[in-house]
């Protein structure tokens, strides 16, 4: 009686993989992440951090490829904290099961700040190129939805990486409900878009989608406990109606 799941994958060369991807090789995005690693902020950080990241080369140099001493610094910030936290997790005899756990946070938190700087910026708006077209493909699944009154598809699942998560939670103004998000989302993390019906008794599409369907996003960080809404775009709303 069991049912398999079908699952249709797609290529990383394929253009539909845009959808989960949109910054890769894209020159504009390219162009306005470079801008921050040109600011100040990232200057003076780069500068107040050489000392705290040169302790970390004999941790990783020995079991990482051609690192050369000059690339563990806040330019790397995630590759460094990647490296380390991943080798502690999984690699018994790694010396980077040496780094305490307070230099692993200050790590963890450098690199939640230059993800984001990379990845999000109010007033250059293609750096969140990635985040809008998840965007697209996600209000394309919600309208084949509405369009086929619940028909199909019943469910779209898409699997993509922190960088635009980061860009997503700058974009729908969830940077503004408080610091959960300004950093590096977990391991397995979730994010999901319900649609559903107020007023209905959930038996048959509603009649009138506009007035009785409603979108909500839910958002769990890592894998423990369940999903939980999150007013978008600064609406202090649980959910936004349909036609929005």
């Amino acid at each position: 009686g069991y049912q398999y799941v079908v699952l249709h994958g797609v290529n990383d060369n394929s253009p539909d993989a845009i959808w989960i991807k949109g910054d890769d090789e894209c020159p504009a995005y390219t162009a306005s992440s470079k801008g921050f690693s040109r600011s100040d902020e990232f200057r003076a950080r780069d500068d107040a951090t050489r000392g705290f990241y040169e302790r970390f080369y004999d941790v990783l140099a020995p079991d990482v490829y051609n690192l050369k001493r000059e690339d563990v610094s806040y330019a790397r910030a995630f590759d460094v904290f990647d490296l380390v936290n991943v080798a502690r997790i999984h690699n018994a005899t790694s010396p980077a099961r040496n780094v305490s756990d307070a230099d692993l946070a200050q790590l963890r938190t450098l690199a939640d700040s230059a993800e984001l700087g990379l990845n999000w910026n109010a007033s250059e708006p293609m750096r969140a190129v990635g985040a809008k077209t998840l965007s697209g493909v996600v209000l394309r699944q919600l309208n084949a939805t509405v369009s086929s009154r619940g028909a199909a598809p019943k469910l779209s699942l898409l699997a993509g990486s922190y960088d635009t998560f980061l860009a997503f939670f700058g974009l729908t103004g969830l940077l503004d409900t408080g610091a959960d998000f300004h950093g590096l989302p977990e391991y397995a993390s979730s994010m999901a878009f319900e649609l559903f019906t107020d007023g209905n008794d959930g038996k048959a599409f509603p009649a009138d989608p506009a007035a009785n369907l409603r979108v909500r996003w839910l958002f769990r960080n890592g894998t423990a406990g369940a999903l939980k809404g999150f007013p978008l775009f600064g609406t202090g709303e649980a959910s936004l109606p349909w036609p929005r």
